[in-house]
């Protein structure tokens, strides 16, 4: 069982390899960065946070766009950022619309926060399922085989206490 365990890995290993050493993009792009918290209780936290995230390209959406340097995608994507006892993860469906390199993105989802609330003079931890948003702007680097971008994202999501901007470096794949 061990056996068969570990060759199917190394196979699956191997196509990913395989996948990637192609020119055709796999439609994911991974980033990681700096968030800031919006709120009192994120910065109380603290001032600066860690959060990474990725993103799968669903299909190609243009919504009547004619302009041929403009195009448009589906995507998904799941970013998590944390400090302390806070933390967030915005599971979204989101619009990304392109403009040569220069690109803008705006999603609606759930997200998965936890945080502390005063309860009877002690700090409770609270887990909750909320409606989350992100609406951003990026500008992709065009250099080598994967293309590195930058962007600038605000998370926000029915527990105002995790809303954030966040600041992004990445790769597409």
């Amino acid at each position: 069982m061990k056996r068969t365990l570990l060759i199917l890995a190394a196979c699956s290993a191997l196509v990913v390899v395989g996948h990637t050493q192609t020119s055709k993009p796999m439609g994911l792009s991974i980033r990681a960065g700096l968030v800031f918290p919006a709120s009192g209780y994120g910065r109380d936290q603290g001032r600066t946070w860690f959060g990474v995230g990725g993103e799968y390209k669903l299909k190609d959406q243009s919504f009547g766009m004619n302009d041929r340097s403009s195009t448009g995608m589906l995507t998904l994507s799941a970013d998590f950022y944390s400090k302390g006892q806070a933390s967030a993860l915005p599971l979204l469906v989101n619009y990304v619309g392109m403009k040569n390199e220069l690109y803008y993105t705006f999603g609606a989802g759930l997200a998965f926060t936890h945080d502390e609330v005063q309860n009877g003079g002690l700090m409770v931890g609270r887990s909750k399922t909320n409606i989350g948003y992100q609406f951003g702007v990026g500008y992709n680097f065009q250099q080598g085989q994967n293309p590195v971008f930058a962007e600038l994202k605000y998370f926000g999501n029915g527990n105002s206490n995790l809303n954030a901007f966040g600041l992004f470096l990445g790769v597409r794949l």
